[in-house]
């Protein structure tokens, strides 16, 4: 690097890059102390970027007085894969999915306040259900896809009057790692959603697959819902996601 780049650089914007890396890597939570020593940063200035950071609304101060990283991370990244990066990726797993169950394979994404469809690959079955598609907006709180996301997503959840039959939805869904939502969107339709993390652990997407509540039931539901959270899986692992050892 040259004397006039040089000039150019904000340290503390490289050393904020740092710490939320740092974050994404060795979180999902971690003292202020571990923050400084891993950065080369006095406690003060680590401190006062964190306390930075969570002004911007990419940290949060936990329960336990450690930081970690909210969903606004998993947010951009959404926003980034509009290009077509995050479709690409996922496509062969929807495809997959889409005829290993036979029915109607979705990627959803956050845009705002709402879930985004910006894929659909029909299954071979039939009978298909047409009631979303790719660029349809749908609320956060209904369907597989739009729910799976909320879930892992507590920035999304600002707006939002949650009922506590809701909130324990989310809950049940963030135990699980999948969810099923039957009658949901529309009547007479299961949707079954897994949620797509990448290489931080934030959730980008929510894959899903949708079909009528006569076939999404007994085993060929179970099955479902076994290739749903694989396929979400593949994916995640492609994003450059892996699970920690013992999790």
């Amino acid at each position: 690097m040259d004397d006039e780049d040089s000039k150019n650089l904000v340290n503390s914007v490289i050393r904020a890059c740092r710490v939320v890396e740092l974050l994404a890597t060795d979180g999902p939570e971690v003292p202020l102390s571990q923050v400084a020593d891993a950065t080369d940063l006095t406690r003060p200035t680590a401190h006062r970027l964190l306390s930075t950071l969570a002004v911007a609304g990419w940290v949060r101060k936990t329960s336990t007085g450690r930081y970690a990283l909210t969903g606004k991370l998993a947010g951009i990244g959404a926003a980034a894969s509009h290009s077509g990066s995050l479709k690409d990726v996922a496509r062969p797993a929807l495809e997959q999915v889409a005829r290993e169950t036979g029915d109607t394979a979705y990627l959803m994404v956050a845009r705002d306040d709402r879930a985004l469809c910006v894929d659909r690959v029909e299954g071979p079955h039939p009978i298909r259900v047409h009631h979303v598609n790719v660029g349809d907006l749908l609320p956060l709180t209904a369907g597989a896809g739009p729910v799976v996301i909320l879930a892992h997503r507590p920035d999304l959840r600002g707006g939002l009057d949650l009922s506590p039959e809701q909130e324990e939805r989310l809950e049940h869904a963030r135990k699980k790692g999948y969810v099923v939502s039957p009658d949901d969107l529309l009547p007479g339709v299961t949707a079954i959603g897994a949620p797509v993390l990448d290489a931080s652990g934030g959730v980008v997407a929510g894959l899903s697959v949708t079909g009528t509540n006569d076939r999404l039931r007994g085993r060929h539901r179970t099955e479902a819902i076994a290739h749903v959270v694989r396929a979400a899986a593949q994916v995640s692992q492609l994003l450059g996601h892996r699970t920690r050892s013992g999790a």
